[in-house]
């Protein structure tokens, strides 16, 4: 996906801001938050971010956590 500005060479920063925010928010709505039923009837996430460094789990939970909290919040960073 190849994305460019259009502030037409004035650019301050704002539109690199507000794609990073529909980009992360996507990532959340389109990704991360979908549920599917299994032909089971349990529901599941199909897709997931997941690391296999025993070290990394925690802080990839608490970053994933609070990204998620900052695009509820409508506070994306």
């Amino acid at each position: 996906m190849q994305w460019t500005c259009n502030c037409d060479g004035f650019c301050t920063g704002m539109c690199r801001y507000i794609r990073m925010e529909e980009l992360v928010t996507s990532l959340f709505k389109d990704f991360l938050d979908v549920e599917e039923e299994s032909d089971q009837g349990k529901m599941f996430h199909p897709t997931f971010i997941t690391t296999v460094r025993a070290l990394k789990v925690e802080p990839l939970n608490k970053l994933m956590a609070e990204l998620k909290s900052t695009v509820n919040n409508g506070d994306v960073v």
